[in-house]
């Protein structure tokens, strides 16, 4: 499961990665036959002089190690058809990647950045990033843009317009401003801002930052019951409990990240524990690195005993989370034998292809004659509310939708009612699948068939409040290049529930025997209970 995260943060932030590559990933350089191959000399897009007389645009692809390829344009100096020396790479998302190339990777002086977003400055290796170019943050400059971070989220944020809240925001600002008396470590001015937009209660108003990282890359999963290995690394077996790290047993753990990631509750600082707990900047904020750089982590095995192993760090440039973008968007599977289909949407997206794909599933749902179906909101972070709507298209209904309202213009959400003539109307059962990763528009969506008497909710409680903020603004604070997300609206259920999660109908909870034994007990229940 935790294969599938990160990341989003964003889709819910970027879902974005940077990661170490090889020569032999390099699958594709081709001139682009419909631009026209330009004679270019000087500079440069970032001041760097260029070499080579001629500059030809091309067509550049390459696959990074974790399996994305990076599509896109190559503009500057070749040799045996490869970038080496000087040039700029543009991603088709609008990423750029600008400096000195070997062999067709950076490598060298460089500059990866989404603008607006974040940026990686510094020295690169083959294609992996390995050191920031500017580590450090004055301490001038840090309480700069700690007075930007307060001017944008004061500005924003519905919650700071009310004056009891504001004054004990900005009282935490300056507070932090004294706590710094020399230069900071980005990664460590980072966690400041982390924890200053914690004390709001609100998973969307958080910080993004892209730095060099280290990490102990277990992939685990944050169950009730504990944090559970879910592959073996190492000394780490699949399955394996973990009992401590350090000195501080998980209930500590969580207490420490509840102050450092922002959360409406504690399932979301798990969901994002499941990433950031494992980091460097994040254990050493925790206190649980020992001198020599190494962590002690006690476990639990499958038989029962105890064992402590100690591990180190390894080079990331990005958050696991964002590896779930790798899952795809959606997917659907139909169970003839069990009377069911399931279609899984992992983002909340609004296009011509969801909306094919939709309707190919309805229409096998009426082919098959099933009359119970799931929309799995499982690993869902969020994204477009609207994507509501392409389901309730098709179901069936006689009464008017009750809709979530925006509070500050009183505005309600649009809900459209499937039309008679669709000729792949449903009227069977639904249900909706959640966790504590469904957030954001996929919990509205959740809520709204609930509320509406449409669907059972089935599964774990989800990752935020059931009224909550959203609609989200950033801004890069300038000295840091921290990404500074900030809520802009607070969306209000038409039931007047106001819990800080959405419970579910029938309670099913993930458990360690489930992960040991690759099972997943939701889907199980709905096939046994046909």
């Amino acid at each position: 499961m935790n294969k599938k995260r990160l990341f989003i943060m964003l889709l819910f932030f970027m879902l974005l990665l940077i990661i170490g590559c090889s020569n032999k990933n390099i699958t594709t350089i081709e001139e682009n036959k419909n631009i026209k191959n330009e004679i270019k000399y000087g500079l440069a897009e970032n001041g760097n002089k260029i070499e080579e007389d001629i500059i030809k645009t091309i067509k550049y692809e390459f696959k990074l190690s974790d399996g994305l390829i990076r599509k896109g344009y190559y503009k500057g100096d070749l040799k045996d058809n490869l970038p080496n020396g000087d040039g700029i790479f543009k991603d088709i998302d609008g990423t750029k990647y600008i400096g000195h190339w070997k062999d067709g990777l950076p490598h060298g002086e460089g500059t990866y950045y989404n603008e607006g977003y974040w940026i990686l400055d510094g020295k690169w290796e083959n294609g992996e990033f390995v050191k920031l170019k500017d580590e450090y943050i004055s301490l001038e400059n840090a309480k700069d843009d700690l007075e930007q971070l307060q001017s944008f989220v004061v500005c924003n944020h519905p919650k700071l317009q009310n004056e009891e809240f504001r004054e004990k925001f900005l009282k935490q600002i300056e507070k932090a401003k004294k706590s710094i008396k020399e230069p900071i470590k980005k990664d460590e001015f980072y966690l400041i801002v982390q924890e200053l937009l914690a004390t709001l209660k609100d998973g969307h108003t958080s910080a993004y930052f892209k730095p060099e990282t280290k990490k102990i890359p277990l992939n685990i999963l944050w169950l009730d019951e504990g944090i559970i290995i879910t592959e073996s690394f190492n000394k780490f077996l699949k399955g394996d409990k973990i009992l401590k790290i350090g000195d501080k047993d998980t209930k500590q753990i969580l207490s420490g990240l509840i102050k450092v990631i922002p959360a409406e509750n504690e399932f979301w600082v798990r969901a994002m524990g499941e990433s950031l707990l494992l980091t460097k900047a994040y254990l050493k904020k925790l206190g649980l690195i020992r001198d020599n750089e190494e962590v002690n982590f006690t476990v639990e095995r499958t038989n029962g005993e105890v064992e402590t192993i100690r591990e180190h760090f390894y080079t990331y440039t990005f958050y696991e989370r964002y590896k779930r973008n790798s899952i795809g968007s959606y997917s659907f599977k139909i169970y003839d034998e069990n009377n069911l289909a399931i279609f899984a949407l992992n983002r909340c997206i609004v296009n011509n292809d969801l909306s094919k794909e939709i309707e190919r599933f309805f229409k096998q749902v009426k082919e098959k004659n099933i009359s119970r179906i799931g929309v799995d909101l499982r690993e869902n972070f969020g994204g477009n509310s609207s994507v509501i709507n392409e389901f309730l298209r098709y179901i069936k209904s006689n009464k008017e939708y009750k809709p979530y309202v925006i509070e500050k213009n009183n505005r309600k959400m649009k809900l459209v009612k499937a039309n008679n003539n669709n000729e792949y109307i449903y009227n069977g059962k639904i249900y909706i699948l959640t966790s504590k990763n469904t957030f954001s528009s996929a919990m509205l969506f959740a809520n709204t068939f609930k509320v509406n008497d449409i669907a059972l909710i089935i599964g774990e409680p989800t990752g935020n409040s059931i009224n909550n903020y959203g609609h989200t603004v950033h801004k890069m604070l300038e000295n840091s290049n921290i990404t500074v997300f900030a809520s802009t609206r607070y969306w209000k259920s038409p039931d007047k529930n106001n819990g800080n999660t959405l419970q579910p109908d029938i309670l099913i909870i993930k458990k360690r025997k489930d992960i040991i034994e690759d099972n997943d007990p939701v889907i199980k229940w709905l096939i046994e209970s046909n």
